[in-house]
């Protein structure tokens, strides 16, 4: 199970993510994004939805975590 996942996320995600960044240090910037967009999945059925601000403060806060993470 755990290969079979390794294997999708590495398809589905980490290389086209790598492919179309490109540069310096992709597989670090890939892999960070990545982590926070599975992270956050986990951390949400551990926790339940969450609700820390408005839409518009939860879509600026991931932006700026994203842009840190994809530059």
């Amino acid at each position: 199970m755990r290969e079979l996942a390794h294997d999708r996320v590495r398809t589905a995600v980490l290389e086209p993510l790598r492919t179309r960044l490109g540069g310096e240090e992709v597989e670090l910037r890939a892999s960070l994004a990545t982590m926070i967009v599975l992270g956050s999945g986990r951390f949400r059925y551990l926790f339940g939805p969450i609700t820390p601000g408005t839409r518009e403060e939860v879509v600026s806060r991931l932006t700026q975590v994203f842009r840190a993470c994809l530059s």
